[in-house]
C-alpha cells in the first residue's frame, strides 16, 4: 500500500508539471514510467513495457501528456488476452522527434480506426484526437499522430513533433 501511494504521488506530481504545458521530453518519459509503475501493481505480469529512448532527445521540449494516453489505451482496449507487451521508442529523425508506442494487443477495427482522429467523430478517440490536435496547434499541421493497427496483432501509434528548445 505504501508503495502504491508513493507511485501515485510521483505520477500526479509529474503529470501536473507545476502547471507547465511545455516540458522536457525526459519529464514526459518519467511520467509514463511512473504511470506504468502503478499499472504494474494492478496487472502484475500481464502488462509489460519496454523503453528505447535516445538520450540525445531528453532535453528537447514537448507539450505535456502526449505518450501516456496511448499507453493507457493499449492497456484498456488492447489487453483482451492474457498478456500485452508495449514498447515505447523515442528518437531523433532529421529535424523531428519520433515517438512510437507499439503493442501486441487486440488491434483496432478498421471502421473505428478511421474515426479516431476525425474531428467530426465525437464518440470515439477523443483522448487520442486531443493529443493530435494539441500537437498541431503548438507545432503545426505537419506534426501529430498516425495510427496503424491490425486486428489480432496490435497497434502502433507514431507521434511526430519538431526538435524544439525554448
Amino acid at each position: 500500500m505504501h508503495e502504491m501511494i508513493i507511485n501515485l504521488s510521483k505520477f500526479y506530481r509529474l503529470t501536473l508539471n507545476d502547471g507547465k504545458l511545455i516540458i522536457p521530453i525526459g519529464s514526459e518519459i518519467e511520467q509514463v514510467k511512473a504511470y506504468m509503475d502503478i499499472q504494474s501493481m494492478k496487472f502484475s505480469e500481464r502488462v509489460t513495457v519496454s523503453f528505447s529512448v535516445d538520450d540525445s532527445i531528453l532535453n528537447y521540449k514537448t507539450i505535456s501528456f502526449i505518450i501516456q494516453p496511448f499507453v493507457e489505451n493499449s492497456i484498456k482496449h488492447g489487453l483482451t488476452k492474457d498478456k500485452i507487451n508495449i514498447k515505447i521508442d523515442a528518437f531523433p529523425e532529421n529535424n523531428n522527434i519520433i515517438f512510437i508506442i507499439k503493442d501486441d494487443g487486440a488491434g483496432i477495427p478498421p471502421e473505428l480506426l478511421s474515426q479516431i482522429l476525425d474531428s467530426d467523430a465525437v464518440s470515439v478517440g477523443y483522448g487520442m484526437r486531443n493529443v493530435d490536435q494539441r500537437i498541431k496547434l503548438q507545432f503545426g499541421e505537419e506534426y501529430g499522430v498516425k495510427i496503424l493497427s491490425t486486428i489480432g496483432k496490435g497497434t502502433s501509434v507514431i507521434v511526430t513533433i519538431p526538435k524544439y528548445i525554448i
